[in-house]
């Protein structure tokens, strides 16, 4: 037999209060990028996906002397970083800043305000991505640059994206759908992007090509063809971003595998070292 020590039980349960925490109150957050300060706010903001504003900003930038004209649309802002570093580094002439939430305004303008610059050189709006696509598109107010940082596999931006961008203008398209890239939803990912991914150990890299290869063929629908200028990988979240070029006239089906490369028979894990010498001595 086992005898357990039994604390004796007080026969009034205490009722002294709890301190309560004192509500939060929503101030601006104040954070620094690349020399820039800004406000946060309550606004979505990953200090992670700095790379990849990097990479947007640069490629602007090199569009913005390359053509002496840089019209930008930045359709989910959030915070409106994106958009100022577009004003403030890459001397966009103008940038369209748009987030769905209204509550975000007041902290997309003070941001925005930052660069110094008239406010004929911004606008905030807040509406859905495809409608301020489309408005634009409609009113053929085409832009150099088109930004869509989405989350997770949300494609049906990219026929509007395409529409309301310039000839020859970049687009700057985004997916944080790893589960699906990883092949764990092939419907989703043939619903969303026109491809069956299976389960295969490169799944950063299709994650890539699969978006990529989801832009080809709404361009292709539309009379026009995408040329990628480079792709960016991030673990977290994960973020799949890159940039295309968007370009008149549908791309010959026999330069492009995106139609009919259908199957991966087989697949190798090699080392990167050991790749490079394959290819120095091939």
């Amino acid at each position: 037999m086992f005898s357990l020590p039994l604390k004796p039980l007080s026969p009034f349960t205490s009722l002294t209060p709890k301190p309560l925490n004192p509500p939060k109150c929503s101030k601006p957050q104040a954070e620094t990028e690349r020399g820039l300060s800004f406000d946060v706010g309550d606004t979505f903001f990953r200090h992670e996906s700095s790379t990849g504003r990097d990479l947007g900003v640069l490629s602007a930038a090199i569009y913005k002397k390359s053509h002496n004209a840089l019209r930008v649309l930045d359709a989910m802002c959030g915070c409106g970083i994106r958009s100022l570093r577009y004003l403030a580094e890459a001397d966009a002439d103008f940038v369209l800043a748009n987030d769905a939430n209204p509550d975000y305004g007041e902290i997309i303008s003070g941001n925005l305000e930052k660069a110094g610059m008239g406010k004929e050189r911004w606008d905030v709006k807040h509406s859905d991505a495809n409608r301020v696509l489309t408005e634009r598109y409609l009113e053929r107010d085409y832009f150099d640059l088109i930004d869509v940082d989405s989350f997770g596999s949300e494609s049906s931006y990219l026929r509007a994206a395409i529409s309301a961008v310039k000839l020859d203008g970049l687009l700057y398209v985004t997916s944080t759908d790893g589960y699906s890239s990883g092949g764990h939803r092939p419907q989703h990912t043939l619903a969303a992007y026109g491809a069956y991914v299976r389960h295969m150990p490169y799944s950063n890299e299709i994650g890539l090509r699969m978006l990529i290869g989801g832009a080809v063929r709404e361009a292709s629908v539309l009379g026009y063809h995408v040329v990628p200028l480079f792709s960016y990988y991030s673990y977290h979240g994960p973020v799949f971003r890159t940039m295309l070029q968007v370009k008149r006239g549908k791309f010959p089906i026999k330069r492009s595998s995106v139609f009919f490369l259908n199957l991966v028979y087989k697949s190798r894990l090699f080392c990167f070292k050991l790749l490079i010498v394959y290819f120095l001595h091939s």
